[in-house]
């Protein structure tokens, strides 16, 4: 294949999988099972659950009670997981994120609670081709559709892909917006935090 047909075959591969293009569900949305209500906004959900995490440090440091925290870290505790690929606050730049594969406690302790400001996970998705064994990956949910996508074209990636975990997401506030609002609290050197 020549450079030109291989960079077009790529672009319509990435295109096939990036949610943004073209989300689809492998459920029919007047499926019984799903809850109606939801359908038109949510797209479509079975169930709802309502839990927090047992362990108060995961419960406190986390969001919203730490159940993802907590399912991640039963993951790699006991569930054979290698590890947790997500987001995380950068140490040099505390309003930006960046995606790092957790195999410890400490390291999901280290990135727990919600990152208001752009993520992209699936840059990380290779430390999941690369791992030893399964790993769970937590996103977005156009994030874990990404995933769900990219594992039909790469067989490498389906393997090591334990379970994926998709947070509440009402849409993603710019980089820009996270300053601005800083400096209305009078924080003008957010790099500071």
């Amino acid at each position: 294949m020549e450079t030109g047909e291989a960079n077009v075959a790529l672009e319509k591969t990435a295109l096939g999988i990036c949610p943004g293009v073209n989300l689809g569900h492998d459920s029919e949305l007047n499926d019984p099972a799903l809850i109606s209500t939801l359908v038109s906004d949510w797209g479509p959900v079975r169930e709802v659950w309502e839990g927090f995490a047992s362990d108060s440090e995961l419960r406190y440091a986390g969001s919203s009670g730490g159940v993802t925290s907590a399912l991640a870290l039963y993951g790699i505790e006991g569930g054979k997981m290698h590890g947790v690929l997500h987001t995380a606050a950068r140490s040099d730049v505390p309003y930006l994120n960046h995606t790092v594969l957790s195999t410890t406690r400490h390291e999901i302790l280290s990135a727990t609670g919600s990152r208001y400001a752009p993520a992209s996970p699936c840059d990380g998705l290779q430390k999941i081709v690369d791992a030893p064994a399964p790993c769970i990956f937590i996103g977005k949910p156009c994030d874990v559709a990404a995933v769900q996508k990219a594992r039909k074209f790469r067989p490498d990636l389906d393997e090591k892909v334990g379970l994926t975990i998709a947070i509440f997401c009402a849409g993603t506030p710019t980089t820009a917006g996270t300053l601005a609002l800083l400096e209305s609290f009078g924080v003008n050197e957010p790099g500071c935090l």
